[in-house]
């Protein structure tokens, strides 16, 4: 009887935390393009010369392609499961978690890179800043400090992270113990 609450339970909130890791995902994405990637087309020079930046900004361009594609891949296995009972329900969400893990993994990648940034850039001035920004043909917003910009989107980007990788988690330790219930 316990391992059939189990179950269930964790059949209802599986889904869910896939949804959270995705939400996750669409907000550090967001966040990269509309709040970070003016200070990256910005300090590109400085953020190249950097060892870890360029790094970063290396795998980002090589990986990062394939990130958007199989988060859309796991948005349609999800909508599939919708439709879908039973152990192929189960077979599709498991085969999204896969997939899913890897979004993840690459958002651990790109925070790890975005706090570099700060360590990186912080030093730069005002006045730097908006130089390399007009050399670059790009904007920084105009109502801050460039650093206020620059910590917003690091802070929400950790925050989307977090999420995700918490929802991921919570979805493996299911995963993992329903394995467990159905081996005993």
């Amino acid at each position: 009887m316990k391992s059939q609450q189990f179950s269930s339970s964790g059949s209802k909130h599986f889904p869910i935390l896939h949804v959270l890791a995705l939400l996750g995902f669409v907000v550090l994405a967001l966040s990269y393009g509309i709040i970070l990637g003016p200070i990256s087309v910005a300090f590109d020079t400085p953020l190249h010369t950097n060892g870890v930046t360029s790094f970063g900004k290396a795998v980002m361009r090589t990986v990062g392609p394939v990130q958007p594609i199989v988060a859309v891949v796991a948005l349609l296995l999800m909508a599939i499961a919708l439709f879908l009972t039973g152990r192929i329900r189960r077979l599709n969400l498991d085969s999204t978690l896969v997939l899913l893990v890897y979004v993840v993994g690459y958002m651990i990648l790109q925070m790890l890179m975005l706090l570099s940034w700060v360590v990186t850039l912080w030093g730069f001035s005002e006045a730097a800043a908006r130089q390399m920004a007009l050399a670059h043909e790009t904007t920084l917003w105009s109502f801050a400090d460039w650093r206020v910009q620059l910590l917003v989107g690091v802070i929400l980007g950790a925050l989307a992270t977090g999420v995700a990788v918490g929802a991921i988690f919570r979805a493996l330790t299911v995963l993992a113990r329903r394995r467990i219930t159905a081996q005993s």
